[in-house]
């Protein structure tokens, strides 16, 4: 829904909680390439676009640990 709305808050939280319970960047990855073919092209980049930026963080706060 928060990809659809184009909710960039929304995504970037989704992410972050489903990387908390345990699914995997590839799978949330999958979830954002998915929503291309109901939401649009453009909406379905933009969510990637988010999705990744929060993966990226997650990266490197894992390696300063």
């Amino acid at each position: 829904i928060p990809i659809g709305g184009r909710l960039e808050g929304g995504v970037r939280d989704h992410v972050r909680r489903g990387l908390e319970k345990g699914a995997s960047p590839e799978e949330i990855r999958q979830v954002a390439l998915l929503a291309i073919t109901t939401s649009g092209f453009p909406t379905g980049m933009a969510a990637l676009t988010w999705v990744e930026d929060v993966l990226k963080a997650r990266r490197k706060g894992a390696k300063r640990r």
